[in-house]
């Protein structure tokens, strides 16, 4: 197959199952926020983070798998399948550990009733998850991104169902138990795609190279994953459960909005580690960094002004007790811009193999949301303050770490400077759209779906030339795979 066609295909069959599974998130918006009220839908939302930051237990030996995966499936085999196996056991030891202080919390300090229910019940999804992550990424690391998709279906499809049903009977618990439930069922379907097998030759020497390749790429993802949920945790701690209800629903139209940035980054990373090698750092930069971005700069303002305006009349006609989440979620939308700018670093940072410094410096991203999250509420600002909090963060982070590749190759900073101004263009001409789009709508009395319709086709209409004379000149195109330097 074209080498050009096969990384689109990849693009295409991975975007479209992780939109596949943001959608169904957004149907299940409906009924989650609904049926359990703001605080246990805050509680929800917080149990949820936990399996995120456990599967992060494997302590970068998977991370290190992964991009081994292209190199030596066709060199070394049987050194291979020892990564595989000793990966596989890292991975599982440290999270029953995991799981296992949560259950402890859970019993002896958790409030009776559904906080000590959902911390155990989440113990076991924390379990089965790892596990489920572990040979995932197996198929990303052998670019199966077809099979990828096909258990993002499934997995995501069999949750809703779930979610629909059980949460109708059994509320918080049903919801709960549709996570654990659609999670061990993807488990039975993915071993007919990758077979399981218990790991028989445990190498410590193999785990601790793993994990000192692997560690700095994980800390790194630290910085994002934490980026991305310091927010919640301050807010629980600050502001309470309920707070934190009104706030998820902006954290989950973040994850919609990453998903075609993120599938991309996938994609094109693994294309960049087998290719690496052959690559000089003008075409490192050019086709992996600077051309992800311009993608990606012209077109999230679609993206993000589509669901400004959606947001406002779901919340309205569907969840009208959340309509404090309103603001908060166009200010975080917003300022995603950045965030997804941000993704293309991590490949060329991993590749040049720059992850343990790059995560130093991007941790202070995280820092300055903390400290201006803290600030922001103690100012009386609540979520609005948060979200624009968070905004500025990303913003940081995307400044950071650009800022990071260009001294690491020694490129002009001048010339950085330039390509940054572009890069803000049309997140200047996006602001200013909605600044002047609400201006005119503002005053409507009409009913507001037709608001919203009135107020994209306003915006779409004075954004088009934008991307009309980005295309003519030659700003933004498709990423695809180049012929190897010579």
């Amino acid at each position: 197959m074209n080498p050009k066609s096969n990384i689109a295909r990849n693009i295409i069959h991975f975007a479209t199952s992780n939109l596949y599974r943001q959608v169904l998130g957004v149907l299940t918006t409906f009924f989650r926020p609904t049926l359990l009220g703001p605080e246990l839908y805050g509680l929800f939302s917080l149990l949820n983070i936990l399996p995120m930051y456990a599967t992060y237990g494997h302590l970068g030996t998977r991370t290190a798998m992964r991009f081994q995966i292209p190199q030596l499936t066709s060199t070394d085999p049987d050194l291979l399948a020892n990564i595989k196996q000793n990966t596989l056991a890292t991975t599982v030891t440290v999270n029953v550990l995991v799981a296992l202080m949560v259950s402890l919390y859970a019993l002896f300090y958790a409030p009776a009733g559904a906080h000590r229910d959902g911390w155990m019940l989440i113990s076991v999804v924390i379990i089965l998850n790892c596990v489920y992550e572990h040979y995932v990424s197996e198929l990303k690391g052998y670019q199966q991104f077809v099979l990828v998709s096909r258990i993002t279906y499934f997995r995501y499809t069999a949750n809703f169902l779930f979610t629909v049903f059980f949460i109708y009977y059994w509320s918080f618990y049903g919801a709960v138990m549709a996570l654990l439930l659609s999670v061990l069922l993807s488990l039975i379907q993915l071993n007919r795609y990758q077979p399981f097998s218990i790991p028989k030759q445990i190498r410590f020497e193999t785990i601790v190279q793993l994990v000192k390749t692997g560690a700095p790429i994980v800390a790194l993802d630290l910085v994002n994953v934490s980026l991305k949920s310091v927010d919640k945790l301050l807010i629980v701690l600050l502001m309470g459960t309920t707070a934190l209800g009104y706030y998820a629903l902006a954290s989950m139209l973040i994850g919609f909005l990453m998903n075609i940035p993120g599938a991309s980054r996938e994609v094109n990373e693994q294309v960049l580690m087998s290719e690496h090698s052959s690559l000089s750092v003008y075409q490192q930069l050019s086709e992996y960094w600077l051309k992800p971005m311009r993608f990606t700069a012209y077109f999230m303002p679609i993206l993000i002004v589509g669901a400004y305006y959606c947001v406002p009349t779901f919340v309205d006609l569907v969840l009208p007790d959340y309509h404090h989440a309103i603001l908060p979620a166009q200010l975080l939308m917003v300022g995603s811009y950045f965030l997804a700018l941000s993704y293309p670093c991590r490949g060329i940072i991993v590749a040049n193999h720059w992850q343990k410094q790059a995560a130093k410096s991007g941790a202070v991203s995280v820092v300055l949301s903390a400290l201006l999250i803290v600030t922001t509420i103690s100012s009386g600002y609540q979520l609005p303050g948060v979200a624009v909090s968070a905004g500025a963060a990303y913003f940081t982070l995307f400044l950071i770490l650009s800022l990071f590749i260009i001294i690491r190759f020694r490129q002009s900073v001048r010339a950085f400077s330039t390509q940054m101004a572009e890069l803000m263009l049309p997140f200047i001409v996006m602001v200013a759209g909605i600044a002047t789009v609400n201006y005119f709508t503002e005053q409507l009395t009409v009913h507001p779906v037709f608001v919203s319709m009135v107020a994209l086709i306003l915006f779409m209409s004075g954004y088009l030339p934008l991307l009309f004379l980005g295309k003519v000149l030659n700003r933004y195109s498709l990423p695809t795979r180049k012929q190897k330097s010579k």
